[in-house]
């Protein structure tokens, strides 16, 4: 098998670039070494050899949308790792319009979204009758992250919470214990694993910070792209520089709103370097598939496959809690 990773160069691109040549022995490649530019449609028939194609690169949504038609139509696999929601959205209506024939293109591989949906999986399957949920994201922003991340989590803070509630969506308020952030998993997750209700909260450590940022979104300033070009500034300095070697300990929790209890819970070490080892470790899982079509990580994968690779390859200390069966 050969594997293209495009976007090697950055945070997470690097390390799934790294994590394929130390668990996988299929030929890799990565832009610079074939000469591949998305923003050129000439270059497109160099990565014709591959059958996977990873995508980790930050670019439009329309060079995303013709590169990938081109994959697709000669039959190659995608794994698509943004966590930005819009791109998630538009790369799903645009090719789930399509009746696609060949190829297959999975959105949203990472941790979150990516692990997250995986976790949700689980536990409503332990759990059938939780169709009203909630994902609580916990990290401190006292670690190091890419570029690409801190812009996400710069939008997230600057973007309406949309969430999907009872089937459609909706702002969702906030208030000085929790704050609701637009993350993907809403979208996708009520539709892959038909949830009515599924609310998405970031909760940053220290504590503190929920209620300060609160304030900064109930103001409006957030909206302001001057507050947004400070707190980008901000974050680039704490994660990547000041705290740049720190790992990201990240805690996954999904919440049964109807009851209020925890239905399970995923919790790594290092959240970040996770998810791009999934990413590498998705293309193991991958392997004599023959599927076609649009897929979230749900509808393609199990977490505990996952769990058992993790411990196979050393992948950084994560496991599940809470996971509670009826």
């Amino acid at each position: 098998m050969e594997i293209t990773v495009i976007g090697a160069n950055g945070f997470v691109g690097s390390a799934v670039a790294q994590t394929l040549q130390e668990i996988s022995d299929s030929r890799l490649n990565t832009p610079s070494k074939i000469q591949l530019n998305l923003n050129d449609s000439r270059t497109y028939s160099i990565i014709l050899d591959s059958t996977v194609i990873i995508c980790c690169a930050e670019t439009s949504i329309e060079s995303k949308i013709e590169f990938f038609e081109f994959c697709l139509e000669h039959g190659l696999i995608i794994i698509e790792s943004s966590a930005d929601p819009e791109i998630i959205e538009a790369l799903s209506k645009h090719f789930k319009r399509k009746k696609m024939t060949k190829g297959a293109l999975i959105l949203g591989m990472g941790i979150f979204p990516g692990l997250s949906n995986l976790l949700v999986k689980k536990v409503t399957k332990h759990y059938p009758q939780a169709k009203d949920i909630s994902i609580f994201i916990s990290m401190s922003p006292f670690s190091g992250a890419g570029l690409t991340t801190i812009k996400l989590m710069v939008d997230a803070l600057a973007r309406p919470p949309i969430q999907i509630i009872n089937g459609k969506g909706k702002v969702l308020d906030g208030s000085l214990m929790r704050f609701p952030v637009w993350l993907p998993e809403s979208q996708m997750l009520a539709g892959s694993l038909c949830l009515g209700t599924v609310k998405t909260y970031l909760q940053p450590r220290p504590g503190i910070l929920i209620p300060v940022l609160s304030v900064f979104k109930k103001l409006g300033l957030f909206r302001s792209k001057f507050v947004q070009k400070i707190f980008r500034t901000i974050f680039g300095f704490l994660r990547g520089t000041l705290f740049s070697k720190v790992p990201t300990n990240i805690s996954i929790e999904v919440i049964d709103n109807e009851t209020n209890k925890s239905l399970g819970q995923l919790v790594a070490s290092d959240g970040l370097l996770l998810g791009s080892q999934i990413i590498a470790a998705s293309t193991i899982a991958l392997n004599g598939m023959q599927k076609t079509g649009v897929f979230y990580p749900d509808e393609m994968f199990e977490i505990d496959d996952f769990l058992t690779m993790s411990k196979k390859f050393g992948f950084v200390d994560w496991k599940l809690t809470k996971v509670i069966s009826f």
